[in-house]
């Protein structure tokens, strides 16, 4: 397989995107991530500041949670939105279910978002994952994954093996996309 930068340095990110494409290899480049209620604006904005660093096929990547109480007013989105990794190293999991709570809407949605230079052209590749949030468990989780109950679910992700959260989670979605547009170009061997 033709290995591809995935522009990363969370190695949970990257052991759940090998899990669908193996050939993947990670490499930390620093990137300014722009403030924005899109994550397709953030993620372009990462890609463009890649490619001035990169001169092969790379990847990145920009998650979101919303929570339903506390959607935007055009309906497109709502907060914390792609706020949600600043919002966590705030505020935590427990403000999240708190907010929910005082809201008696304890619906959310994660959101992900690929982008994918292959050395001309762009590409996009999205998922998201339906759900609702519960009290966090006595363990340390990856982002929102210890308060997020998928529809269809139980448990918390958290509590999935790798194999089943990666069928089922908006980054696994979005990368399953991606693998689809890579086989069907013949950009893997």
């Amino acid at each position: 397989m033709k290995p591809i930068i995935f522009v990363t340095s969370n190695k949970k990110k990257l052991r759940q995107a090998q899990f669908v494409l193996p050939n993947l290899i990670a490499q930390n480049i620093d990137t300014v991530e722009i403030q924005s209620m899109d994550p397709k604006e953030i993620v372009r904005a990462k890609l463009l500041q890649v490619k001035q660093l990169c001169d092969q096929p790379f990847i990145v990547e920009d998650t979101s949670f919303y929570l339903d109480c506390l959607q935007s007013l055009d309906g497109k989105g709502g907060f914390p939105g792609p706020y949600i990794k600043d919002f966590l190293h705030t505020c935590g999991n427990q403000l999240l279910v708190d907010c929910a709570r005082k809201f008696n809407n304890f619906g959310a949605r994660g959101y992900s978002i690929f982008g994918y230079f292959d050395g001309n052209k762009e590409h996009y590749f999205d998922g998201s994952i339906e759900g609702h949030v519960v009290d966090p468990s006595s363990e340390e989780a990856f982002g929102w994954d210890d308060i997020f109950v998928p529809n269809g679910s139980e448990v918390v992700k958290s509590h999935l093996s790798i194999e089943k959260k990666v069928l089922i989670n908006q980054r696994g979605k979005a990368l399953q996309k991606l693998k689809a547009f890579l086989e069907q170009n013949n950009l893997r061997n």
